[in-house]
């Protein structure tokens, strides 16, 4: 009987749809539009700076991070071509999307540089629309091209924290 191979993924069409970036960068315009129009502005700003600065370079470590790990793989980091390896070290040990998670302490960041609820008001419905238009569709590609090993992953691992 010898080694048992390890299964091939599938062969499985990506999804398409909204580059996964978009989803957070448009509402986060618009939140820094609306700001300049009608502030919300958040008291303390002296506070928030040195936060939302240390919030910006944990998420800039975090995305560059993830995107070591998906090239140690030699796969992608883009959203709609194909994955060539199922990534499960680095931050993905213990975020199944840590670069999406960058951008959500963007948002964050974001809100506290500019001292503005405005990112933070954005915050909700952006979530609800990326795990519907993105996270989703990226999960049944995942479990379709990786099977069984995508599961067990699933179930070993948290999708944001």
């Amino acid at each position: 009987m010898g080694k048992r191979r390890a299964q091939q993924p599938k062969v499985v069409e990506p999804p398409t749809g909204v580059p996964p970036s978009l989803v957070f960068l448009v509402p986060l315009g618009l939140a820094i539009g609306l700001n300049f129009l009608v502030p919300l502005a958040i008291p303390y700003p002296r506070v928030l700076s040195p936060i939302g600065f240390a919030l910006l370079l944990a998420s800039l470590v975090l995305m560059y991070a993830a995107s070591g790990a998906q090239a140690r793989h030699r796969t992608t980091a883009t959203a709609w071509r194909h994955n060539e390896a199922l990534v499960t070290d680095g931050p993905f040990r213990w975020s199944r999307n840590p670069a999406y998670l960058a951008f959500v302490i963007w948002f964050f960041a974001a809100g506290l540089l500019m001292a503005s609820w405005w990112p933070f008001i954005f915050l909700a419905p952006t979530m609800v629309a990326f795990h519907r238009l993105v996270v989703v569709k990226e999960e049944d590609y995942l479990a379709a091209r990786f099977g069984d090993e995508y599961e067990a992953y699933r179930a070993k691992v948290r999708r944001w924290l």
